[in-house]
């Protein structure tokens, strides 16, 4: 928010735009967002195809999470890890900058956030699994109020 409102108002009152500043934000919209992206799943906030599961019984609501998890996201976000490892590697490899004048030369920071990001969705995916089947005790962390 800091970034933003320091960038307009460079950009607007001084006639000043910071090529580094508008890039830092799409670093951390793109750090929010994998980072939310678990915290989501791992609060049951993901999106799910309420239409039809809404009609289920809970132990097929909670055999759909479960298979729509091990079966789709976790290999997806594997593929993710390895291939976003390969675009983190060659950044650091050819020494990738941005293509802007005045903007932020190491590139494989953001890109690293792919694989990191994925990583931790695939930590969340497992523990949304066990959220879903293993009854939580009073006093649990993540049980729901």
């Amino acid at each position: 928010m800091v970034s933003i409102v320091v960038e307009v108002g460079l950009w607007t009152l001084w006639n000043r735009p910071m090529a580094w500043l508008r890039e830092l934000q799409w670093h951390f919209y793109g750090f929010a967002g994998m980072m939310g992206m678990s915290y989501s799943l791992l609060r049951g906030g993901h999106v799910k195809v309420d239409l039809f599961v809404e009609r289920w019984g809970a132990k097929v609501q909670r055999i759909v999470e479960t298979v729509g998890i091990l079966v789709f996201m976790v290999p997806f976000s594997g593929f993710l890890i390895v291939h976003g490892m390969d675009l983190v590697a060659l950044a650091l490899k050819v020494g990738e900058v941005s293509a802007v004048d005045g903007g932020l030369q190491a590139r494989w920071i953001p890109k690293a956030f792919i694989p990191v990001g994925s990583a931790t969705l695939i930590a969340s995916g497992f523990l949304r699994v066990a959220q879903l089947w293993v009854p939580p005790h009073d006093n649990h962390p993540l049980k729901e109020a």
